[in-house]
């Protein structure tokens, strides 16, 4: 190819050039400015990677042996700061113990010092049509990305077996931040997911993929930080092996009588219905009733948003130390009216729960002055009753709670 051909591709591109002998560096420095937009160049490999950081260069031709840092030491760096740099390396004929180092690194484009013009152009040609590919991929994946974000429902794009973008509402509802966490949720989800009836379960997301590809209103329920969410979900074929997958929690859809609408907690008609599935197992179980003691006093010296505002603070805490701990895995918490929660579970766990309800009773037992003329002190003044069982029916546990709930002063 002709210089003139070339540039067509390269004008709009930049070039870092290292190389240590003058005479050399002058020369080439005159040539490449021919062939790109702009040229940086350095002495060494040292100012290389001091240049390499001030700002992006499409591509970085270089020398091997150079005082200072060589060759082969920048680019390990600016491999550590991007794996996908487009490099030349030339260098002098005793420099050859070097190629096997430097294919690993992935770099094939080599050139044996003084190189051929002609040669040297058409790796350049074909290292540009690599550049070019990739800002173009990188254009797409940003409007991509700017189209996915504005829309409400979580989006996911998987392309052979990996996550390749997420939008904004999909990190939302996961709990995450980076692709790599969901990536890591993709390939472990028989660990969250919760198997149900009508709902789909499997092991990773491929297997959900296979059930549920090019269909439409597939639920699943899935265990987060928050607690457990349901997902209409739906999975769409692009391409072979390129999959989108869009969701929507609507857990407050589903759940509606089931949970208490302020708390966000499952309430009594949940906990009814759940009890007949968890006392079917053999294992000793125990009971935890939580009953919360000053929310009228709140409500009567701060008022009813501070009553409320409490209500809320003890219920979100006690959800929290339930979920993070997995203890959902193996019980059941509930919220069965203002001031009552209940929690079932294995009675291995009974250590504890017992520690986390003791940190949870002493953290509100803090006592605070209200901005009342009368100056009352005032507290949430929780206290909670445990008890283990083995054998119960729902109606008789159901009757239990309701009694023990009396005796608590």
């Amino acid at each position: 190819m002709t210089l003139k051909e070339i540039t067509f591709y390269t004008n709009q591109l930049s070039a870092l050039y290292v190389e240590d002998n003058k005479d050399l560096r002058e020369q080439t420095v005159g040539f490449l400015n021919k062939v790109f937009h702009h040229v940086s160049y350095a002495v060494d490999g040292a100012e290389g990677i001091e240049m390499y950081q001030q700002r992006e260069y499409d591509i970085v031709i270089t020398d091997i042996e150079m005082p200072n840092k060589n060759g082969l030491e920048m680019i390990k760096e600016i491999r550590k700061a991007n794996s996908d740099q487009q490099i030349i390396v030339t260098s002098g004929y005793d420099d050859v113990k070097y190629l096997i180092p430097l294919i690993n690194m992935g770099i094939d484009r080599f050139h044996i010092k003084p190189f051929d013009r002609k040669d040297f152009l058409l790796s350049i040609y074909k290292i540009t049509m690599a550049v070019l590919f990739e800002k173009k991929e990188k254009l797409k994946s940003k409007e991509l990305g700017q189209i996915m974000d504005v829309v409400e429902s979580g989006i996911v794009v998987i392309e052979d077996n990996k996550v390749t973008h997420v939008n904004k509402a999909a990190y939302k509802m996961t709990y995450t931040s980076t692709k790599d966490e969901i990536q890591t949720k993709c390939d472990s989800l028989e660990n969250d997911l919760i198997e149900i009836e009508n709902y789909v379960f499997g092991k990773d997301i491929i297997e959900i993929i296979e059930k549920t590809k090019d269909t439409s209103f597939n639920k699943l329920m899935l265990r987060l930080a928050s607690g457990i969410s349901t997902f209409l979900f739906d999975c769409h074929t692009l391409d072979e092996n390129k999959y989108v997958i869009s969701f929507r929690d609507i857990t407050a859809i589903e759940n509606k009588e089931k949970y208490n609408q302020f708390t966000s907690l499952p309430n009594e008609i949940f906990l009814a219905e759940s009890l007949e599935e968890f006392l079917k197992t053999d294992d000793e179980k125990v009971l935890f009733l939580i009953q919360v003691k000053n929310y009228e006093g709140i409500k009567k010296w701060h008022g009813i948003d501070a009553s409320l505002e409490a209500e809320k603070k003890f219920a979100d805490t006690l959800k929290y130390d339930f979920y993070s701990l997995n203890l959902d895995k193996d019980g059941i918490l509930a919220n069965i009216g203002q001031n009552r929660f209940v929690i079932v579970n294995k009675a291995s766990h009974i250590d504890t729960i017992q520690h986390k309800l003791n940190d949870l009773r002493n953290q509100f037992l803090v006592k605070s002055e209200s901005n009342n003329e009368h100056m009352k002190e005032i507290s949430l003044e929780p206290k909670y009753k445990g008890m283990s069982f083995s054998e119960a029916t729902v109606s008789g546990v159901l009757h239990i709670i309701n009694e023990e709930f009396k005796k608590i002063n």
